[in-house]
């Protein structure tokens, strides 16, 4: 066995910087490379690139290192210190994920244990839902006999939250697996800087199998950007090297949807495809960030992209991944888009697509150059500086930084760069005729997201124009994540108080103040007349104390008693019906009350989203963020279920969730035009209880109690609202918003944000478009999380266009 593959090998090299230090990797034809390293030469003052030789086997392995200057030769003599750490199976992902980050090896002693385990995470998190790669290898090159690993992962922010939490699962390796590979998509609901790991075998403690891994570089950690894009390029597993096409140059993506600095490289039309992987690796100095998809990596659940708001994918791969790729991976990325994602298609022009109803985009559409300069804020200064993070007080750009302004820097105007590639006639300022732009760029729906082609075969960099006019076609909001769901964990967000159990959780004043009468009538008047018309005076010292406990227990438990001893609920449904794609897309919001809580806790499918709305910010900076695996809520996953337990339902306090999740399903609710209007038919397993569709002259009709598998003819609304008729109200914030008392060391404030389904929902309700229905009907019991609950004032929605 390569003795790399089984030692961790610790190198001091000495470097004389000579000429000649060029990359071993132009005179080996069989070198394979392996990194470059830091993100950021220019800072650091140096590049490292890393390669090996292929075809390895028994023996010594080459490892072949060049370091080179960003100015071109080094200044000074630099001393550099290599760490080359392989373990066994700690390949992993980073193969075939080019954005995995290794965050730990675990036991310490593998060959004493038996096994080891690599832990990798992506790059570039953010809201929703982080993936997790485990590995786990033999150090005898197989595994002798079944094995079952039981792993928690706790992960916890700088500050301790009120949603930390442990998250459970299980792996089972098989006999004779060399190499047994999993993911996991773990909630991140606050920013992570350090994750507990333990792994158990077959339910025993390991010794060293405890680790704590810091993720607090801005590379992993959420770096408040408003847009997360990830890019699925081929590889040379998909493609010959002679017939790859470069790598997205990003460089006006980054100005466009990330508000960032202009490109200064006047002199670059674009990037070369090993400076475009490059720049795709580095943290943005701009509130958009990317992540590296490869093709064999992409994920079998939507989960997996639950964080990104846009994915670009080369048209032949999707193309390819459509016919004969994995069907799950392909189901995966459609799910994503119907939950809300966003999904760009280059190089797409002559394709058959897998997506109906592309069309055209209109000259209007086109964002005209006008409008452009006035979108790029050309009068301000081009910030170039990069994103610093401090753990008090979080993210913020170079050029805010106190000591960057006192050292005299400065910074160019974004007219004049602009300018200069005007000058030097960049594609990036180019300006393109509309009509010849419209004809390259086609879109539509699916689910709640959206569906864009652009033809060119490398639209990269691309122009201002071109990129701005893909940005607008469905609105700012709709590419950005918090907007788009209506939630930032973190902060909280005012429309809890919108959607909360009514007289549950507080004293039952009218019962107290009826009780505490009785007590004073009969502890005074009552008891002294008694005692002395018996002559036993005395007595009231010993009946008052009495008395006083009996009432005071029979207040206690009036109290348990007029919230019920069970759990209620109040559920506000929407489901989204896209008939033409075959997508039911469910964004509920669940409130629950549990009087005495409930050990089962909540539970989900597991390609469900779920995510806490708090009514306060969920981090307070006073005190340290844990550092064990001990956390106030556990999620434990298993094969087709999440179970959220803990104080994920508390006793007696009144908790509040966002539950998104796209589902491949055909319609519930379907229309036919007849001379006399529109007949409607239920296919769902429900009634539907009021029924409000518009026809294409805009002409409201209405209905009313629908059976399962039943067909009604719908009667002209005359008058009102679709909200009057259905009994529905938008979505709005609380008459009274209470101001909890806010401590210093809270982070951040409450939002006020409500998801774009909430926004189109409310639309609807005040003016229903042409084409589209709203209507009702009974509570889906099998998304409610947990059984044998009481619910109350809920609604169950469902929308959709009129087909």
């Amino acid at each position: 066995m390569n003795p790399l593959t089984r030692l961790s090998l610790l190198v001091a090299i000495t470097l004389m910087t000579m000429p000649g230090s060029e990359l071993y990797a132009q005179s080996d034809p069989n070198a394979h490379s392996l990194a470059t390293l830091p993100a950021n030469p220019r800072k650091a003052g140096f590049s490292m690139t890393v390669h090996m030789s292929k075809v390895a086997g028994n023996g010594y392995q080459p490892i072949y290192l060049s370091f080179a200057s960003p100015l071109g030769s080094f200044a000074t003599d630099r001393t550099f210190d290599v760490t080359l750490l392989a373990m066994p199976g700690s390949e992993l992902y980073a193969q075939s994920d080019p954005n995995a980050h290794s965050l730990a090896t675990l036991p310490a002693n593998f060959r004493k244990a038996g096994f080891s385990m690599t832990v990798h995470m992506s790059k570039v998190a953010g809201n929703g839902y982080q993936p997790i790669y485990l590995s786990f290898a033999s150090p005898l090159g197989s595994f002798a006999t079944d094995r079952t690993f039981d792993v928690t992962l706790s992960p916890h922010g700088n500050s301790i939250s009120d949603v930390d939490f442990s998250y459970r699962f299980r792996c089972q390796v098989k006999q004779k697996t060399t190499l047994a590979r999993f993911v996991v998509y773990v909630p991140y609901y606050v920013p992570w800087e350090t994750i507990f790991i333990e792994v158990r075998d077959d339910g025993r403690t390991v010794d060293g199998g405890k680790q704590i891994a810091f993720v607090n570089q801005l590379t992993v950690r959420h770096a408040d950007q408003k847009t997360t894009i990830g890019i699925i390029h081929p590889t040379q597993k998909q493609l010959p090297a002679s017939g790859l096409p470069a790598f997205p140059d990003i460089r006006t993506l980054i100005t466009v949807l990330g508000e960032g600095p202009i490109d200064e490289a006047a002199d670059v039309p674009r990037l070369s495809h090993a400076e475009s992987l490059r720049r795709v690796a580095q943290v943005q100095p701009a509130w958009v960030q990317f992540r590296n998809i490869a093709p064999d990596s992409m994920h079998s659940s939507w989960l997996g992209y639950s964080q990104l708001d846009v994915i670009l994918i080369h048209g032949p791969t999707l193309e390819m991944l459509a016919s004969s790729g994995p069907q799950d991976r392909f189901d995966a990325l459609r799910d994503w888009i119907a939950a809300g994602g966003n999904l760009w298609i280059y190089d797409a022009g002559g394709l058959a697509l897998p997506f109906a109803n592309l069309t055209p985009v209109t000259v209007g559409q086109v964002v005209s150059p006008a409008r452009v300069k006035g979108r790029l804020k050309l009068q301000d200064i081009n910030d170039t500086t990069d994103l610093e993070y401090e753990s008090w007080s979080g993210i913020s750009k170079g050029s805010s930084n106190w000591q960057w302004q006192q050292n005299n820097n400065t910074l160019s105007s974004r007219q004049t760069i602009f300018e200069k590639l005007v000058k030097a006639n960049h594609p990036i300022a180019q300006d393109v005729p509309a009509k010849s732009l419209a004809l390259t760029i086609k879109t539509t729906s699916l689910g709640r997201g959206t569906v864009t082609s652009i033809d060119d075969v490398d639209p990269f960099p691309g122009s201002f124009q071109l990129w701005q006019t893909v940005a607008d076609l469905h609105g700012k909001n709709q590419l950005q994540w918090v907007e788009r769901n209506g939630i930032d964990v973190r902060y909280g967000n005012d429309h809890y108080w919108s959607w909360l159990i009514e007289a549950v959780g507080g004293p039952p004043v009218k019962l107290f103040f009826l009780i505490n009468t009785l007590f004073i009538v009969l502890v005074g008047p009552l008891s002294y007349r008694f005692f002395r018309k018996n002559q036993r005076l005395y007595l009231l010292l010993f009946s008052a104390p009495a008395l006083a406990l009996l009432v005071t227990t029979g207040l206690f438990i009036s109290a348990i008693l007029a919230d019920g001893l069970g759990t209620r609920l109040r559920a506000r449904q929407i489901t989204w019906q896209d008939a033409q794609s075959g997508y039911l897309v469910h964004n509920d919001r669940l409130t629950y009350f549990s009087a005495m809580g409930k050990s089962s806790g909540l539970q989900f499918a597991d390609d469900t989203a779920l995510f806490p709305v708090l009514n306060k910010p969920a981090e307070n900076r006073y005190y340290g963020g844990g550092r064990s695996g001990t956390a106030a809520c556990q999620i434990e996953v298993g094969d087709d279920y999440q179970q959220f337990t803990g104080q994920f339902l508390p006793s007696r306090s009144q908790v509040q969730y966002l539950r998104l999740e796209p589902q491949k399903a055909k319609p519930l609710v379907t229309f036919s035009k007849t001379s006399n209007g529109l007949t409607v038919t239920n296919h769902s397993d429900r009634p539907l209880y009021q029924v409000v569709a518009s026809d294409n002259q805009q002409q409201q009709w209405t209905t009313q109690t629908v059976a399962p598998g039943k067909s009604v003819p719908m009667s002209l609304l005359q008058s009102g609202s679709a909200a009057a008729e259905l009994g529905v109200s938008p979505m709005a914030l609380a008459s009274l918003v209470p101001r909890l008392r806010r401590a210093y060391y809270s982070r951040g404030s409450t939002g006020s944000q409500v998801s774009s389904i909430d926004q189109t929902l409310n639309g609807w309700l005040s003016r229903l478009p042409a084409n589209q229905f709203i209507a009702t009907t009974a509570l889906r019991a099998d998304s409610l999380g947990i059984d044998d609950v009481e619910i109350e004032d809920s609604v169950h929605v469902i929308m959709g266009a009129v087909q």
